[in-house]
Order: C-alpha cells, then structure tokens, then sequence
C-alpha cells in the first residue's frame, strides 16, 4: 500500500503538475486517471489475490517474488510512465520479506528485494528527474 501512495504522488507529479514545468494545471489529468486506474488494479490483485495464495502456502513465496520483481524491469522500460510496474515491483518486494528463511530460498527472496528495489528507484528517478527535451 506504501508503494501505491508513492505511485500516486509520482503520477501527480508527472501528469498533473508537470514535472517539465509547462506552467499549466493540469498538464495530462486523462493519464493520471488511467496511470492510478492501472496501477490500483495491479494493487488490488496483488494485495488480495497473490499474497493472500502465497501466505497459504509460504514455499511458493521467493519464486513468486522473484516473477513479480523480474517482470517489473522490463515493465518499467516500456510503461513506467502509468506508475503499475513499480506497484508490481513493491509486490516482488513484499512477497520476498515474506519468504521463508531457507539457504536455497533466501538467495531468490533476496534478489527479488534487492531487484524491486532498484526498479522502484529507477522509477523514481525517472519520474521525478526527466530528461530534457532536445
């Protein structure tokens, strides 16, 4: 839920404030509503159908993980601009933490954290710091 609010303060930024400074407001408020609609449908299915299967059954968790952050980079490449891949990279995050402690297990629940983590970043950055146009 911590990542939707980030998403949600990225996506003002970006689409309504303008992060260019264009000097109008709102600059793209049909983005923003489809950027938060995708990416508080990505919550949601993470939130109450990923998770909730997983903490059935705690030995699936750090492959999952790993899936979820692994389809975060190339997600975030193509569509980062809608916010979603970073909501997926916080469920790869989260599933990892959630991983148990296991010699095998650890190092995916490891790489999904440390992977969720960069793309959440990336992300940020991105967002935040666009580059200029030429």
């Amino acid at each position: 839920m911590g990542v939707l609010v980030l998403v949600a303060g990225l996506m003002a930024w970006d689409h309504l404030w303008g992060n260019e400074g264009s000097g109008e407001f709102p600059v793209d408020a049909g983005t923003f509503v489809i950027a938060m609609a995708v990416s508080l449908v990505c919550g949601g299915l993470i939130n109450w159908v990923v998770v909730p299967r997983t903490i059935v059954d705690l030995s699936k968790a750090p492959r999952r993980a790993l899936w979820l952050s692994g389809l975060a980079v190339p997600l975030v490449f193509v569509a980062g601009w809608l916010g979603f891949p970073l909501v997926i990279a916080g469920g790869g995050i989260v599933l990892g933490l959630l991983s148990p402690s296991t010699p095998g297990r650890n190092r995916m629940a490891l790489g999904a954290i440390v992977l969720g983590l960069l793309v959440l970043g990336f992300g940020v950055v991105a967002t935040a710091f666009p580059p200029t146009d030429s």
